[in-house]
């Protein structure tokens, strides 16, 4: 889902003449983030792998579990100069 919401972005980006997001990592920590738009979910595990793994809980902020939390598609586009 979230390759399809940054293709989507891409998409209205070259349409408005400007360049893709390219190298996400940078952009999402500190300005998609810094705009709320990404929602962080602090509930959660992933205690039903199995296999020796270790698991997680979700927390806030960044973890494991859940990453930078699900998407706004809107406030990313916003974010992205849209």
């Amino acid at each position: 889902m979230f390759a399809a919401i940054v293709a989507r972005l891409n998409d209205q980006l070259l349409g408005a003449g400007k360049s893709v997001l390219g190298f996400l990592n940078l952009w999402l920590c500190s300005t998609a983030a810094g705009m709320g738009a990404l929602n962080d979910v602090v509930g959660g595990n992933n205690l039903a792998c199995s296999g020796g793994t270790t698991r997680f809980y979700a927390a806030q902020g960044w973890d494991p579990v859940t990453g930078l939390g699900t998407p706004s598609f809107t406030l990313l586009a916003s974010a992205a100069g849209l």
